[in-house]
């Protein structure tokens, strides 16, 4: 591995991980990180449980802001392979095409409909097991007008794509995620469990070094230190996965503990270092890479509020992203005074 520096206690930005923020679970952009929150924004999209099962139906949810309380209105779907965003991450896959190889292939298990509904929450059940999967790529391959994208959907076949539309009479969001689809009924040890946070939060003024007490005011223009106590089986054991097999022998990843992504997110201010130095790295996530540093390394970062005290509470959201799809959140809010 190349060599690094890392700061006791403090790892600033993801080392090999950043595909966590864009190709292993949620697609966003450099845009969508940003950690101020003044708009209408999608953070995280979740499934439960993390993956599914043939049989099993996943509950898709998201974490959804949105600062002036308008009504929201969700639609939701699925897809079995999307464009990227130079395509607008539309479906390569036309549904009806879809519905009729699988009727061919499959005529006694109905297959779910590309839209999957309007409310906060839905389900997709998971009938994609392989040998269904065998017969409809057989079928579809030979009508499909894009051949590359049937292709590339058998090939992935154990992940497809969920996107979640959030609109207000102002304002449309759009966010991707993977769905990790399981070929067959694993052994609970060997599943993806979504991370959690704790509900707990240590806020430290980093003028004076006092600890806030819960419910206590935060002071305009103060800086802070943030800490999340991440529990230790959040990280899960990953076994040895071979990658692919090639002339030159088989290549894989050996065992490890997963690597965890914490976004930070807030109303007001901006994340800084712990120790109060104010840089434009990447401050607004911090991680956890097994065999570089300690996971109380996760949960622990800098808040810097602007000078003057905002109409409304201080808003603080975090997300927890695991390295195979799954995603937990947490929300904390704060009154803010203005400084003596």
């Amino acid at each position: 591995m190349p060599p690094f520096t890392l700061k006791p206690g403090w790892l600033r930005a993801p080392l090999g991980c950043a595909v966590l923020l864009v190709g292993c679970g949620d697609t966003t952009s450099d845009a969508d990180r940003v950690t101020t929150l003044d708009s209408l924004r999608v953070l995280a999209v979740r499934s439960v449980p993390a993956d599914v099962a043939p049989g099993e139906s996943a509950r898709l949810s998201a974490l959804v802001f949105e600062p002036e309380g308008s009504e929201l209105e969700y639609a939701w779907s699925w897809c079995p392979a999307r464009s990227d965003e130079s395509g607008n991450f539309a479906c390569r896959v036309d549904e009806g095409q879809l519905q009729e190889a699988w009727a061919q292939a499959n005529p006694d298990v109905a297959l779910p409909g590309y839209d999957l509904g309007s409310a906060p929450e839905v389900e997709f059940t998971n009938v994609l097991a392989p040998e269904r999967l065998l017969a409809l790529c057989g079928a579809l391959s030979v009508s499909s007008a894009d051949p590359g994208a049937v292709a590339f959907a058998c090939g992935a076949r154990l992940r497809v794509s969920v996107g979640l539309t959030v609109r207000t009479q102002q304002a449309e969001v759009t966010a991707i995620k993977g769905l990790v689809l399981l070929p067959d009924t694993a052994a609970p040890e060997q599943r993806n469990t979504n991370p959690e946070l704790p509900a707990e939060i240590t806020v430290v003024d980093l003028g004076d070094q006092a600890a806030i007490l819960p419910g206590a005011a935060l002071q305009a223009g103060h800086e802070y230190s943030l800490r999340v106590d991440v529990a230790e089986d959040v990280a899960e054991q990953v076994a040895e996965q071979v990658l692919a097999e090639g002339s030159l022998g088989a290549r894989f990843t050996p065992a490890h503990r997963e690597t965890l992504v914490l976004s930070w997110f807030m109303t007001q201010g901006h994340p800084i270092a712990p120790d109060g130095e104010d840089t434009l790295s990447d401050n607004d996530v911090t991680t956890f890479l097994d065999g570089r540093n300690e996971l109380s390394d996760l949960g622990f970062n800098g808040w810097q509020l602007p000078l003057t005290a905002g109409p409304e509470d201080a808003t603080l959201m975090l997300v927890l992203r695991d390295e195979r799809g799954g995603v937990g959140w947490a929300e904390h809010s704060f009154r803010v005074t203005e400084a003596p």
